[in-house]
């Protein structure tokens, strides 16, 4: 990050905060958002789906463990918020869909993974809604068995692709000669997959499409959506109500707060993005613009010297 305090500084950091809010509050459409699943390609993804799925949220979970500093264990509910999000595209667990390409070797179609996401186009989505429909209602059931922790990887993907489901208990038929490829693989930078991210915490906020007041921000920071009347609450009127009501509206504010934070954090990341960049451009301008200012000095003093008039002097005081 860029520390210096130099004005120029200053002004890109402004300047790069601008455009970080402006593109959220524009009319951003992520790189392939208007392209749709291909329902009829799945059976032929489906067990290689599957077992992507299973790799993933092993592997997930086992991080999460790992890196779990707090009293106890995890809790079942954390893993199952985790396994919920498994197949979404634009989550952060369900991100490893969108490094999967699907290749046409032969007369089958395979997955293959590429260590940078890429863009959510149609193959993305047939992805997605190959991985939802696996996992179905199993989210809880393969949350419990990796809350347990007492089966490996193998046991997990032997249990979701062919005790569970019918995934892989037969072989995929053959593509069709009629089939056309699919597109080309294109990767896309963190700073895209951030906004992404953070457009879907928007819109799961019920703040898609909404441009928001420097006052509003500054409210959703500081007190959440309740603040913006988005979870209930204030008013002489809510005053009146009894405990039981006011219990019930904390509750309601809960999802809506945590969404509004998310959404911050999101933010918070496209925004420093910007502002890195914007400080690395100006920092890179910086010796050819003290060169610049030098020459203007030199420049200037140069015409104050002829400009300046000639000093009058008088002659010396002779006695008589």
């Amino acid at each position: 990050m860029v520390r210096s305090q130099h004005p120029l500084h200053r002004i890109a950091l402004l300047l790069g905060l601008g455009l970080a809010l402006g593109t959220v509050a524009s009319g951003y459409t992520a790189p392939g958002a208007n392209e749709k699943a291909v329902r009829s390609d799945i059976p032929y993804i489906r067990c290689g789906v599957c077992e992507a799925l299973a790799k993933n949220a092993h592997r997930q979970i086992k991080t999460l463990r790992d890196e779990h500093t707090g009293p106890g264990r995890l809790s079942e509910i954390e893993i199952l918020e985790k396994v919920e999000k498994m197949t979404d595209p634009v989550a952060k667990e369900g991100e490893w869909i969108t490094k999967i390409d699907l290749a046409e070797k032969g007369s089958q179609l395979t997955l293959e993974e590429h260590q940078q996401p890429g863009e959510c186009g149609s193959e993305c989505k047939t992805v997605a809604k190959a991985a939802q429909q696996v996992l179905g209602d199993l989210d809880t059931d393969l949350g419990e068995l990796l809350w347990k922790g007492e089966s490996g990887r193998l046991a997990i993907t032997n249990w979701l692709c062919k005790e569970a489901t019918d995934a892989c208990t037969k072989k995929a038929p053959p593509l069709p000669g009629s089939r056309k490829p699919g597109p080309a693989f294109k990767e896309i930078d963190e700073q895209e997959l951030n906004m992404q991210r953070m457009m879907k915490s928007m819109e799961g906020s019920g703040m898609k499409g909404s441009v928001y007041s420097r006052d509003e921000a500054m409210k959703m920071a500081s007190g959440g959506m309740s603040s913006m009347g988005g979870g209930g609450g204030g008013g002489d009127e809510d005053d009146d109500e009894d405990d039981d009501e006011d219990e019930e509206d904390d509750e309601d504010e809960g999802p809506a707060t945590r969404s509004a934070a998310g959404v911050l954090g999101s933010v918070a990341e496209v925004a420093k993005g910007v502002l890195d960049q914007a400080g690395l451009l100006v920092e890179k301008a910086m010796p050819a613009l003290a060169t610049a200012g030098r020459k203007a000095a030199s420049i200037f003093s140069s015409l104050a010297a002829k400009l300046k008039p000639p000093v009058q002097t008088r002659p010396p005081h002779v006695e008589l």
